[in-house]
């Protein structure tokens, strides 16, 4: 499945990764397992959303404001993004933060630097 959806950090970080070839018909799954662990997390849980495998365009974009967004999740905390350039990050930062809502969105280069940031905050 080219959208992994995973607890990391001693289950602090749900890590989404995108990878080549995914599909629209993925949303919907993750979709209901990113509230499956929401709603059964006894803490704030961050996000990491990887999309360093995934080719950059408005399509995942509009799936990860499909999985992260909507409706709050319960225990949601910050929400960090790897993968993207820096001017794709222009695009990307304001549908992003509609989808996550109060939740900060912030950008990053790779995961051990997302990491170190969301260690911050657990």
């Amino acid at each position: 499945m080219p959208i992994l959806i995973d607890l990391i950090e001693n289950d602090h970080v749900v890590q989404y990764t995108v990878t080549e070839p995914w599909s629209p018909s993925e949303i919907l799954p993750a979709k209901a397992k990113s509230h499956e662990i929401f709603g059964a997390a006894a803490h704030t849980l961050h996000v990491l959303v990887d999309l360093r495998k995934a080719t950059f365009n408005l399509s995942l974009i509009n799936a990860a404001q499909q999985v992260i967004g909507g409706e709050h999740l319960p225990n949601s905390g910050e929400i960090v993004v790897v993968g993207i350039g820096k001017m794709l990050r222009m695009i990307a930062t304001p549908i992003l933060k509609v989808a996550a809502g109060s939740d900060p969105v912030s950008f990053f280069d790779s995961p051990h630097e997302a990491l170190t940031y969301l260690r911050k905050l657990y």
